[in-house]
């Protein structure tokens, strides 16, 4: 299964955010390899990734990050999953 992932800034992800469906992944764990297990309704992976939070939801104070930080994202209806780009 390919997943397309893109680039977006922050500020575009938020009312992801804001709806419950946004999940962070971390730096390390690779956005492809969660959107497709997610997709897959894989539910150890995501379990494993979520009791280690290699996947999360965002913290308030993430929630107020500069809105033109660059992430990485793919959707996975009804989900997106997001990771910061790196620098």
């Amino acid at each position: 299964m390919a997943i397309e992932v893109q680039t977006v800034d922050w500020a575009m992800l938020l009312p992801h955010a804001a709806r419950g469906a946004l999940f962070l992944v971390a730096a390390g764990t690779d956005v492809q390899e969660v959107a497709e297990a997610v997709a897959a309704d894989d539910a150890a992976r995501v379990k494993r990734w979520l009791e280690t939070e290699a996947m999360r939801k965002p913290t308030d104070e993430e929630l107020g990050e500069d809105p033109a930080a660059q992430y990485v994202f793919a959707i996975v209806q009804p989900f997106v999953v997001a990771q910061r780009a790196q620098s």
